[in-house]
């Protein structure tokens, strides 16, 4: 069932002011939230249990912090700023384990087997980095406007735009390899 604005706000304030010690009012904002931090972890990273994964943490922090949030007005774009935190560091920390194995021959080298041809959104990403999967999933997927990616990322608007068109390019021309 969806929240208004002024529900979430009110559902905000009383778990920022019943942490730690009663949990009914955040377990709620984290039962109307989850499904959302999922999807845009999922757009980001491409895997489901990854998605799963970010999730949990996201809530985690979440708890840990939500007395932090000066503004509660400003909840959901707190939350997201966190989901993208959360997959930035799981994704670099993936990606460094990954090359380690590689580098001790645990597992093959990519490069070297080549890639699979499908074309599905989470291959296409797999070539931009972080930054670039969360302006591009953000905003194909998500469709935001390049001001609110532009906060969520904490970018100007037209470097926003700038790393969106150039992702595009890079996403471009690995297809037409």
């Amino acid at each position: 069932m969806p929240v208004s604005d002024e529900e979430l706000l009110a559902l905000v304030i009383k778990a920022q002011q019943e942490l730690p010690y009663k949990t009914a009012s955040y377990e709620k904002l984290a039962r109307i939230g989850y499904a959302k931090v999922r999807a845009l972890a999922k757009a980001i990273t491409g895997d489901f249990d990854t998605a799963n994964l970010i999730s949990q943490e996201v809530f985690i922090r979440v708890f840990h912090n939500l007395h932090r949030l000066n503004d509660p007005s400003k909840y959901l774009s707190w939350r997201r700023k966190i989901t993208i935190n959360v997959t930035n560091t799981i994704l670099t920390k993936e990606k460094r384990e990954a090359k380690k194995r590689r580098r001790y021959g645990k597992e093959p080298n990519i490069d070297q087997i080549g890639v699979g041809t499908t074309d599905s959104y989470a291959t296409m990403l797999e070539e931009l980095n972080v930054e670039e999967r969360t302006i591009v999933s953000l905003k194909v997927l998500s469709g935001f406007e390049f001001s609110e990616i532009a906060d969520i990322v904490e970018l100007s608007v037209s470097a926003a735009k700038m790393r969106y068109y150039r992702a595009l390019e890079k996403i471009k021309m690995d297809l037409e390899e």
